[in-house]
């Protein structure tokens, strides 16, 4: 009986069975009432079940440093936000290496902040590598400043322009603005994130508004 011819480099034997499918896994999830609510609302806006959009939403988070660069760039342009994003990497990063020399025994990284030496030192991590991005005489006081700069700054007084929009989004946030002023929104939002309470905020806008009213009155 002849033999078959076996292609030489053939392997013997069955063939391989096809890769199998891998399937879901149940993962175990109790999200708080509030969370919960909110996935319902957004699935039934969407059309899917709660477990889909739940999904959905979980890997949309693994974007989000994407997600953070496209967010930035509608709101500050995407040239400025690329500054923001390097300054602020480098503001954070040096921050909490130095936060942790100066105290050695803290568990969280975040409390820099609250330590003046490490803010120092994250400043000024922020300010070299924005000097990396500009012109070596962009910081002389010497250069052209354009003639209608000149004259807005001296109907303020001799105040920059930075020193003027530097106190107001300062002032906005502690509540010395009026309350139209076009900063108050964006006050609002950064507050929570600043650890300023609401109540402080309150008192500093009585306070400024009382002075308003009276420097009005001596002016009658």
């Amino acid at each position: 009986m002849a033999k078959k011819s076996v292609k030489k480099g053939a392997k013997r034997g069955r063939p391989a069975k096809a890769e199998p499918v891998r399937r879901r896994r149940m993962i175990g999830l109790r999200p708080a009432p509030n969370i919960t609510q909110l996935l319902e609302a957004a699935a039934r806006k969407s059309g899917v079940s709660l477990s889909q959009e739940a999904e959905a939403r979980i890997a949309r988070s693994f974007d989000r440093q994407d997600l953070m660069s496209e967010v930035m760039a509608a709101a500050y342009g995407r040239r400025a936000a690329g500054y923001l994003m390097l300054m602020g990497r480098a503001f954070v990063d040096v921050g909490r290496i130095a936060g942790r020399l100066a105290e050695p025994m803290t568990t969280n990284l975040d409390n820099w902040t609250e330590n003046r030496w490490a803010r120092s030192v994250a400043l000024e991590a922020l300010l070299k590598v924005f000097e990396t991005y500009v012109e070596p005489d962009e910081f002389d006081e010497t250069s052209k400043v354009p003639a209608l700069a000149v004259k807005l700054q001296e109907k303020q007084g001799g105040q920059s322009i930075a020193d003027v929009m530097a106190r107001g989004i300062s002032s906005a946030v502690h509540g010395f603005a009026f309350e139209d002023d076009h900063y108050m929104e964006f006050a609002k939002s950064v507050r929570p994130l600043l650890g300023i309470p609401d109540v402080l905020v309150e008192m500093a806008a009585k306070d400024f508004a009382e002075k308003i009213a009276s420097a009005e009155d001596e002016a009658k």
